[in-house]
């Protein structure tokens, strides 16, 4: 199974990452689209929009061995 992880680096110069099984990158053009600064809620957080100042996918390659973490692509 891929993983993709998302990278949310936030307008105060922190950063969020998030897991997804599938392919993200329509889930997170549909929170883009949004006209109102809405919530989405990741793993164990809800995170404002309006907070967020760039948005990063990355695939993760498939045969990485356990707890690492090797890009095989940006999205």
């Amino acid at each position: 199974m891929r993983n993709y992880k998302v990278y949310f680096q936030l307008v105060n110069g922190e950063q969020e990452t998030a897991y997804f099984t599938e392919n993200p990158v329509s889930r997170i053009n549909d929170w883009i689209e949004r006209t109102k600064c809405d919530w989405v809620r990741l793993e164990g957080v809800r995170l404002n929009l309006c907070h967020v100042a760039s948005i990063k996918v990355a695939k993760l390659a498939e045969d990485r061995k356990e707890g690492e973490e090797e890009i095989e692509e940006w999205l």
